[in-house]
């Protein structure tokens, strides 16, 4: 099993590895959860809740 990440308590489907994005709106706040770590190494993020216009 892959990372699994939850954005907004939705699941979104990733096909590949890498960086991603995802369409949220300019100054919108966002929180990103891990449900369940992947069978290979830990993977950690440096905060679970940020809001775009920290980009």
């Amino acid at each position: 099993m892959g990372l699994v990440l939850r954005i907004n308590g939705i699941a979104p489907p990733f096909d590949h590895d890498g960086s991603f994005s995802l369409p949220l709106p300019d100054g919108s706040d966002y929180s990103v959860t891990v449900p369940a770590q992947p069978s290979g190494p830990a993977q950690t993020g440096p905060r679970d809740a940020q809001s775009t216009s920290d980009a």
